[in-house]
């Protein structure tokens, strides 16, 4: 333990630091919470605590110096300020009133102690709340190993009652800011489950797949306005299909998944005569088929190479640009090894020669392709009209902040194409290996560039959030293992500091990459912290991966405030992932920790990295540029958390505690969602920064459409509820006029929000084909939310959809908050794509051009191989007049014709 506070005590008398056991076996104790030896035997580690015994992590909240009422105040003390617990237990009557917001909330202390031994005088206590509560709770004990610092282990935590008196919880509530690390329950003895829904599911293809509980899945499954809105829109998806059940030929077939890639292979292989107008295709989605595949891997890579020159400018670009995102190479080894293998950069002939001297060389060429995959999409910007006027070397220097001859230069780098074809090459190198038996670093650096990049590939129809990277990650930590990453090279005897950082960077990056999937999809934890002994990343002199050390120096410094984020997340994990019932103590403990620890050492909102990628001067500053990512996923995490207590808490929402907890987790989910997601992703999505220019968008769009489809998501749900209620008042001539108003115009900025929110999606959707799926259903969700249709199966049949129990002012106060957000867009930068959705003769609003989540339909549009103006190079793209883009016929019968 990192520090323990002790109380002052009347009597003299000597402490006993060791544990009971150790003490008693009297052997020797390391003093830890556990202690090392109770970890070995597996037993429950406890200490001789007096009766007054206190001590504070650090985390929770710092009531000393909170004498204001004001919730922020006391908010603002437990994020910026050290608790001292004699200070704690002096001022406790004092704390109480700092921190009750007016009597509705009331703090209490976690014991060791567990329930049952006091639990008839806490409950006493409990239903007079006047005084801060001491209520002994039993937590379960979660083991961390010693060297994850920021990992609390004490048995004495801050939790927050609703007292019975409660008549407005929000009245201290002002924005997400203000309720970091607040998280109330109504009572000590609540329980909720993570796992109480059916998790199997099989696809029309038979794959099965076992969803986690922060998945769609799992809200469609524990959420009943979500529930219903999926099968409306099955049924509705199913009656649009049958109406295109037949081809040309009245052949009928049944839907199939699109594998877009291998359709685009098949289709070029197959229509290779044909000329398809390359203005057709999305830029950074292009594909150039193969002639020859079954020559050597060598001269196949060989043919798909730019000139030397391009390919040069390429890899330096990765190392000056791309390298603060993906900081898992040496520039000095890895371009050392090229030149042995493709010649060097001042070599005077353009076309370069592949040179293959061992297997090993596979590795440097895979990366390289992913290299060069990687930093061509890097030079694309989300603005459409912009790509188009550079690639065209149209006027731009009047609006631009390139000089002319820097535009030259990235529409000649931009005309040299480099394909999805790459990636298939960059997997080929991979398999040249058996990476299952035998391995080494240069392998497992290939797989982690290979897993990066499936994580922000345009061109995969599934998108971030679909769970495909359970057996990639699986397969990246055995590798890792397998190499011996998870001990410290200093302890292997490895004296080159060099790849020894690498070798730290892999490793932490990989713990955070299975942390992250646990957390995104809530699939089990793969790695276990208690078998690693590698240092967190630091600099040290000549131990720089790049060039310019000082800024590796720096990147090092910036990266070292995420050191704590892991263990947190973890520590959350392990309460939430737990099979059954669990004390919602525990739960809203730890999200109360982590919560703290994102709003102290990654960022306090989102604008804050919007503002970051936007200045117009470098400030010297790191965090705000690379930590998007972290505090997006992050946010979606404990975002995912508060639904399922909202859900738990709206099934007895009748109790007026369980209502205002309800409304508690609704507005702090929408804090997250719509007051702070939805106007800054808009921020970042545009942003044009001064050293890194349009580079960072390949790594913060894929977390920004997750976002924004999360904010979709949960304003979808809450619209149903809010309609659904508006139409059982009206058809029960029930509530009053002001009541039904308030609801009115909630329902009216819900959908705004929306539509902002299915905005932004379908800008990306002009690079991600993930994007573009989503934005066209979403579209089609919106038009027929609100329509009677829908919610005349809501009244005619038993769906769970509750009436919203929620008081006017905790309307106006949600209304507030939306109609706030909607007035700080800017409307200019969406007028376009407004009227272009939503208008009312939107062409986008055809329910057939999709079948709704599962697939993307044909327009079958033959215009694409012989206009020259295409009005969406998307929509298109999808549209050749051939059978491999005609959705309507499986995937087994187009193989199967090839065949």
């Amino acid at each position: 333990m990192d520090s323990e506070f002790y109380l002052k005590h009347t009597r003299k008398k000597r402490k006993t630091l060791s544990c009971i056991h150790c003490k008693r076996r009297k052997i020797g104790c390391d003093r830890g919470r556990p202690c090392d030896k109770c970890i070995k035997y597996g037993r429950e580690c406890k200490y001789f605590e007096d009766e007054d015994a206190d001590f504070n992590d650090g985390y929770t909240n710092d009531s000393s110096a909170a004498t204001s009422s004001s919730l922020a105040t006391t908010t603002n003390s437990s994020i910026d300020q050290e608790s001292d617990a004699s200070s704690v237990i002096t001022n406790q009557r004092e704390i109480s009133n700092g921190i009750s917001l007016q009597g509705r909330l009331h703090q209490f202390t976690i014991t060791e102690n567990g329930i049952g031994q006091n639990n008839g005088v806490a409950m006493s206590k409990i239903k007079k709340w006047k005084d801060p509560i001491i209520v002994p709770i039993q937590t379960k004990f979660i083991q961390q190993p010693k060297t994850s610092p920021q990992v609390s282990r004490n048995a004495h935590q801050t939790i927050y009652l609703v007292s019975e008196d409660s008549s407005s919880i929000v009245s201290k509530f002002t924005d997400g800011k203000s309720v970091i690390g607040i998280n109330p329950i109504g009572s000590p003895n609540d329980m909720i489950s993570f796992s109480d829904y059916q998790s199997y599911s099989v696809d029309d293809s038979n794959y099965e797949t076992n969803q986690g509980p922060f998945t769609w899945h799992a809200f469609i499954k524990i959420d009943p306005a979500m529930a219903y809105l999926s099968s409306f829109l099955s049924a509705k998806s199913k009656s649009v299909t049958n109406c295109s059940d037949f081809n040309e030929n009245g052949e009928q077939f049944t839907g199939a998944p699109f594998q877009v890639l291998q359709r685009l292979k098949l289709s070029s292989k197959q229509f290779s005569d044909r000329q398809i107008n390359k203005a057709a295709i999305p830029l950074g989605l292009n594909f150039v088929p193969e002639v020859n595949e079954v020559s050597d891997l060598s001269e196949r890579i060989r043919k798909k190479l730019p000139e030397r020159s391009i390919t040069w400018i390429h890899v330096n670009r990765f190392f000056m640009f791309l390298y603060p995102f993906v900081p898992f190479l040496d520039e000095y080894s890895f371009t050392t090894s090229l030149e042995k293998i493709i010649g060097s950069k001042n070599d005077p002939a353009k076309q370069i020669e592949v040179i293959i001297s061992s297997n090993m060389d596979y590795a440097i060429l895979g990366i390289l392709l992913i290299i060069l995959r990687m930093s061509y999409l890097s030079l694309i910007s989300n603005d459409d009209e912009f790509n188009n006027k550079v690639l065209t070397n149209t006027g731009m220097v009047e609006t631009s902040k390139f000089s002319q001859n820097e535009l030259i230069n990235l529409s000649n780098i931009l005309k040299v194409e480099i394909g999805i074809e790459t990636t298939f090459l960059a997997q080929d190198c991979l398999t040249k290996f058996e990476y299952c038996r035998k391995t080494n670093l240069a392998i497992l650096q290939l797989a982690t560039m290979l897993r990066i990049y499936f994580s922000v590939a345009p061109e995969d129809p599934e998108g971030p959030s679909k769970n495909q990277f359970q057996v990639c990650t699986g397969l990246l930590v055995q590798i890792a293992f397998s190499i011996g990453l998870n001990r410290d090279p200093e302890n292997l005897g490895l004296t080159d500091v060099k790849m020894n950082h690498i070798r730290r960077k892999l490793w932490h990056y990989i713990v955070y990459l299975d942390l992250s999937q646990s957390a995104c999809f809530g699939s089990p934890i793969t790695i276990n912290p208690q078998i690693s002994d590698t240092k967190y990343p630091f600099y040290e002199d000549g131990n720089s991966n790049i060039g310019m050390s000082h800024f590796d120096h720096l990147l090092s410094q910036t990266y070292s405030k995420l050191q704590g984020l892991s263990a947190e997340i973890r520590n959350c994990l392990y309460t939430v992932l737990q099979f059954g019932k669990i004390p919602m103590s525990d739960v809203v403990n730890s999200v109360n920790k982590l919560e703290i620890f994102v709003h102290k050492h990654v960022g306090q909102d989102l604008k804050e990295f919007a503002d970051g990628l936007n200045e117009t001067q470098e400030s010297g500053y790191m965090h705000d540029k690379l930590f998007t990512n972290y505090y997006i996923n992050t946010k979606i995490f404990l975002m995912a958390i508060y639904m399922h207590i909202f859900v738990h808490y709206e099934k007895t929402s009748t109790n007026s505690n369980n209502a205002d907890l309800m409304y508690f987790y609704l507005k702090k989910t929408a804090s997250i969602l719509i007051e702070d997601f939805l106007p800054s992703c808009f921020g970042i999505l545009d942003h044009l920064h001064p050293i890194f220019l349009y580079s960072s968008n390949l790594f913060t769009n894929p977390a920004i459409e997750i976002a924004w489809h999360n904010i979709n998501g949960f304003t979808f749900a809450l619209l149903i509820r809010v309609e659904f209620t508006l139409r059982s008042l009206r058809a029960e001539n029930s509530g009053s006029p002001e009541y039904i108003d308030v609801l009115e115009k909630l329902s009216f900025f819900l959908t705004k929000c929306a539509k902002a929110s299915t905005i932004g999606i379908y800008k990306l959707g002009k690079r991600y084909l993930h994007a573009w799926r989503i934005a066209k259903s979403h579209v089609f969700i919106l038009k027929n939310i609100q329509d009677d249709e829908f919610f005349r199966g809501i009244l005619a049949n038993p769906t769970g959809i509750r009436k919203l129990q929620l008081k006017m002012d905790q309307l106006v106060d949600l209304q507030n908050m939306l109609e706030k957000t909607i007035k700080s867009l800017n409307k200019s930068k969406l007028m376009a794509e407004w009227f272009e959705l939503f208008a009312p003769n939107a062409i986008i609003q055809d329910s057939l051009i999709d079948s709704l989540f599962s697939l993307v339909t044909s327009t079958n549009d033959p215009s694409v191989f012989e206009n020259d103006h295409i009005t969406s190079s998307m929509e298109n793209y999808f549209a050749f007049d051939n059978p491999y883009f005609n959705m309507e016929v499986p995937w087994d019968i187009i193989t199967g014709n090839v065949e």
